[in-house]
């Protein structure tokens, strides 16, 4: 992804969450070091919109705090003060608690689809799509301002190809319909 990045001259915002940064310390450095932002996936995977949690302000920032601790630890920066839920699944609630703690929050909508699984699809969820064909919808559906989140990691289940792998047509796609890239941070 680096070198896909660096071979067009792009820098993008990476969201890491907290066993990320845990089990890949160096590539945090590399990542930052490579003149990209990087900011807060929180500190887990969890889906906090599930039912067992008790979410509130006190627990967003906790484990925004921890994640900040986390990447100041493996790379002696700071994280942006941009963050998203993990999945993008976030109510109003947890929003606002993580404006409290002086974050802002970043949408994904509705083109965040490189985390359906075969497994889902096989559920009845018909949102699959194979890379190329997610670079398609994404070209498409082109607009300016737009956040194109590329999920590096996904939890359970199985993809044929991931989005990632096809980072440079897309690129490439969006570059032919002369959109420029920029850090999430610059778009209001």
């Amino acid at each position: 992804i680096l070198a896909v990045l660096a071979s067009y001259d792009i820098k993008a915002t990476f969201f890491l969450n907290g066993e990320f940064i845990r089990r890949y310390p160096q590539e945090c450095k590399q990542i930052i070091e490579s003149g990209h932002d990087c900011a807060s996936m929180y500190f887990s995977t969890a889906d906090l919109t599930e039912k067992g949690f008790i979410i509130d302000e006190e627990f967003i920032r906790r484990g925004l705090a921890r994640n900040e601790d986390e990447f100041y630890a493996a790379t002696g920066r700071e994280l942006s003060l941009l963050w998203h839920a993990p999945f993008y699944k976030a109510n109003r609630e947890i929003k606002k608690a993580g404006e409290a703690s002086g974050y802002r929050y970043v949408e994904a909508g509705r083109l965040s689809l490189d985390t359906y699984t075969l497994e889902k699809a096989a559920d009845g969820k018909k949102w699959y799509l194979g890379a190329k064909d997610l670079v398609k919808l994404y070209v498409d559906a082109a607009e300016p301002d737009m956040i194109i989140p590329i999920n590096v990691g996904i939890t359970d289940g199985t993809r044929t190809d991931f989005l990632w792998e096809k980072l440079s047509l897309l690129i490439g796609d969006f570059l032919d319909l002369e959109y420029e890239f920029t850090l999430v941070r610059n778009i209001k």
